[in-house]
């Protein structure tokens, strides 16, 4: 982007003064653990280093504190759970102020009557779920698997998307959003101030400026997502398959069917490391039942899943096959998911798949959201991980796959070589998007913001463990060579953040144009988040 910030009108120092002025000093950071922590992403690449962290904890200091930026042409990046493995939220220039959004986790209004809920963006999203938790509705959107840390504010910024029911954007209704010189906007229906119901769009939709944006727009404050009644029925259904074309066929039809809720599949790697997982401990079962018990309809259909989750010897089945793919329904009574599962499972069969006992979909729909922990370090030798993203549409998914495939099979030795191994989680979005998210696995020495995560115990095992900084090379340049490879055949992603190179993707020269024109007139100085979606 051409508008690029000026010399700095204040020293870190004298910008630290200020803002403690707003928020406290207890909350602004100008060094230590905190500001290495957040100067990295789960990309493992490193830009420049934050010069200034500060921690707003009411909604009406984040104007004051882009005045205070704005005036100094300091570069802001905004911070959420910190869960970016695209450089998201890394600054790019020296001196960048970040602003750590997670006090800002306020639930504004749950209102049943009209089906929404209006919370401010450092909100994680298995706090929304608790919040919502016994009043007989839920978020269309499932969240992220890392919701535990994962926050809302940053899935708006990245359109983040869950196997079930699609993407965040489709169930937001209208944002507070801060822009680049302090002021405040509303957009939707809410920005005319009077009680007209949870409308998306009244007039143009200027909500649709702030979403998939990187952070480069402006600084969302709060967000009105719409919810839903919790299904009156849900079936859940895994199979197991040895051929990779025939699992690609199934999920595509089934994703045209329009009956699956959930629809994704996991490759040899997960396969052997569920089946090899150590039994887990007692209040882990004990976790598993209540959660299962309490998403049940009924007690007998509670107590029907536990007893098809509880197997003599776990998940060890899954050892004999290639990939797993998980499926659920959901409807508005028991009787009509039933016959829709029906459908699903005629139709999986036709393709050949193997019914397996349904643990692994009852398991992930109970408890969505995973320790962070376990996501971010790989089985066996491999402790360091980051995955990619790729979506295309239903008629191209075996290209897409097959060229991931070939991909890894082409850079086998060097992989072999590294002590680098992959896997590629397969998805289904809503009824015509199909998706693959390569994951590459190395044995390296763990970033501060992985230490950062761990458990004590993990972390003294883990910390152990030397650097390789070939093997993290290797790694880097696989995920670069992947993307490129990639690139001709599906241009869509999710958390595009500063590594896929999304303005390069854009059709035209008035597209592009338009883009810039609008980032100018939102941000003249180019402050917000500098980087992000190639601006």
């Amino acid at each position: 982007m051409s508008a690029q910030p000026g010399t700095y009108n204040t020293s870190t120092t004298e910008l630290a003064q200020t803002l403690a002025g707003i928020v406290g000093r207890e909350n602004v950071v100008t060094d230590g653990e905190r500001i290495e922590v957040c100067s990295v992403d789960f990309s493992e690449i490193r830009r420049a280093t934050v010069a200034v962290i500060v921690r707003p904890t009411e909604r009406a200091q984040v104007p004051r504190i882009m005045q205070v930026a704005h005036a100094a042409r300091t570069p802001v990046v905004v911070r959420g759970g910190g869960m970016s493995y695209t450089l998201g939220y890394l600054p790019e220039r020296p001196g960048s102020l970040m602003i750590d959004m997670s006090a800002l986790n306020r639930v504004i209004e749950v209102n049943l009557p009209d089906m929404y809920i209006t919370v401010e963006p450092g909100c994680t999203w298995s706090q929304l779920y608790r919040v919502l938790d016994g009043t007989g509705c839920h978020l269309p959107f499932g969240g992220t698997m890392s919701g535990m840390v994962a926050t809302v504010g940053g899935a708006l910024g990245n359109n983040a998307t869950a196997v079930k029911r699609g993407e965040v954007v489709d169930c937001v209704l209208g944002l507070e959003v801060v822009l680049a010189d302090g002021q405040v906007i509303q957009t939707g229906a809410r920005a005319t101030g009077r009680p007209v119901g949870p409308m998306q769009n009244y007039g143009p939709d200027l909500t649709g400026l702030f979403l998939h944006d990187a952070g480069v727009m402006g600084v969302k404050t709060q967000v009105t997502l719409s919810i839903e009644r919790r299904p009156g029925g849900s079936e859940f259904a895994m199979f197991g398959f040895q051929h990779t074309p025939a699992l690609i066929d199934a999920m595509c039809a089934l994703s045209r069917q329009g009956l699956v809720t959930e629809n994704g599949a996991f490759g040899e790697y997960h396969n052997q490391v569920f089946a090899n997982e150590p039994a887990p401990a007692r209040e882990e079962i004990r976790a598993m039942a209540r959660a299962v018990m309490a998403m049940a309809p009924t007690r007998l259909k509670g107590l029907k899943w536990l007893a098809q989750m509880a197997r003599p010897g776990g998940l060890k089945f899954l050892a004999r096959w290639k990939h797993c793919l998980f499926v659920s329904t959901d409807a508005y009574s028991a009787g009509i998911a039933r016959a829709q599962m029906r459908a699903i499972r005629a139709l999986v069969r036709e393709h050949g798949g193997k019914e397996l006992p349904p643990t692994l979909s009852i398991a992930m729909r109970a408890m969505p959201f995973h320790p962070v922990e376990r996501l971010i370090v790989g089985a066996g030798r491999e402790n360091n991980t980051f995955p990619s993203n790729r979506l295309t549409g239903l008629s191209r998914a075996h290209e897409l796959y097959g060229a991931a495939e070939s991909f890894f099979a082409e850079n086998r030795a060097l992989m072999q070589h590294h002590g680098i191994r992959h896997t590629v989680i397969i998805m289904c979005v809503h009824n015509n998007m199909f998706g693959i998210e390569p994951i590459i696995y190395w044995r390296d020495q763990m970033s501060p913001l992985r230490a950062s995560i761990l458990s004590p115990k993990r972390r003294a095992e883990l910390l152990a463990i030397a650097p390789d900084p070939a093997a993290r090379a290797a790694a880097l340049d696989l995920r670069q060579r992947l993307t490129e490879r990639l690139s001709a055949i599906a241009g869509a992603h999710y958390q595009i953040g500063k590594f896929y190179p999304y303005q390069r993707d854009l059709v035209d020269e008035p597209t592009r144009a338009a883009l810039l024109g609008i980032k100018r007139l939102l941000d003249p100085h180019g402050l917000l988040n500098p980087g992000g979606l190639g601006l």
